[in-house]
C-alpha cells in the first residue's frame, strides 16, 4: 500500500479555522462601539417621534429604559447590540440565547454575520437579515422587510447610509444601495439602486433619481 500524507487534512482544518476567526475579525471591527450605537440608536428613535433629548449625564441610560418599555422594536435592536458585543468577546451560550428571545418575541431575526450601522431606527420590528449584509448609518427599516441572499449565491446586500426600506421589500443577492435611497414598499430590489434614487415595484426599478435632477454646480 502507498503511503499517505498524515498530516495533510489535518493542517487544512487550522487553516480554514485560522481564515474563519479572521473573517469574523474583520467583520467585528466594521461593528461599531456598544456605546456609541446604542446613544445613535436612542437619538434616531427619539427623532422618528418628534421628541428632544437633553444633554444631561443620564439622559441616554433614561432614554434607553423609557424606549425598552415603551417599544419592543427598539429592544430587539438593543438586545441585538448587546448580543454581537457578547460574540466579540467570546462568550458561549448566551449570544445564541439572546438571538432567540429576538426571533420568538421580536420577530427580528437578524444573523450572526450582518453588520448593522448605528442609528437605525426599526419601527415596529419583523426583520429577517441574513447573510453577510451591511446595513449603514441612520436607516429606516420599516415592518415585514427581509434583506438577504438569493439561491446559489453567497453575496449579500450592501445598504448605505440614511437609506429607507418600505414595508414589505426585499432586498436580495450581491445588490448595493446607495446613501439616502429610497426603497418602495412591497418591491423587490434584485439591481443595485444608486445614490438618493428612489425605487419601486416587482423587480424595483428606478422610479426617480435627485442625485441626476440636479445638475452639478447648480
Amino acid at each position: 500500500m502507498g503511503k499517505t500524507e498524515p498530516n495533510a487534512r489535518p493542517e487544512a482544518k487550522p487553516d480554514w479555522n485560522r481564515f474563519w476567526r479572521e473573517y469574523n475579525r474583520q467583520r467585528w471591527a466594521r461593528r461599531p462601539s456598544l456605546r456609541r450605537a446604542i446613544r445613535e440608536d436612542v437619538r434616531a428613535f427619539i427623532a422618528a417621534e418628534f421628541e428632544i433629548a437633553g444633554q444631561g449625564r443620564l439622559t441616554i441610560p433614561f432614554h434607553v429604559l423609557r424606549l425598552c418599555w415603551k417599544t419592543d422594536a427598539f429592544l430587539g435592536v438593543l438586545l441585538y447590540r448587546v448580543r454581537t458585543w457578547l460574540q466579540g468577546a467570546s462568550v458561549p451560550v448566551l449570544p445564541t440565547l439572546i438571538h432567540r428571545i429576538c426571533i420568538t418575541f421580536f420577530d427580528m431575526n437578524i444573523g450572526d454575520y450582518v453588520v448593522l450601522g448605528e442609528g437605525v431606527y426599526v419601527p415596529h420590528g419583523y426583520l429577517v437579515i441574513g447573510g453577510r449584509s451591511t446595513i449603514g448609518r441612520g436607516c429606516v427599516l420599516c415592518p415585514w422587510v427581509s434583506i438577504g441572499l438569493t439561491q446559489g449565491n453567497l453575496e449579500s446586500p450592501e445598504i448605505g447610509d440614511g437609506v429607507f426600506v418600505g414595508t414589505g421589500a426585499k432586498i436580495l443577492g450581491p445588490v448595493k444601495i446607495g446613501d439616502g435611497a429610497i426603497i418602495g414598499a412591497g418591491s423587490v430590489v434584485l439591481k443595485d439602486v444608486p445614490a438618493h434614487a428612489t425605487a419601486a415595484g416587482v423587480p424595483a426599478r428606478i422610479i426617480s433619481n435627485q442625485s441626476e435632477e440636479v445638475e452639478p454646480g447648480a
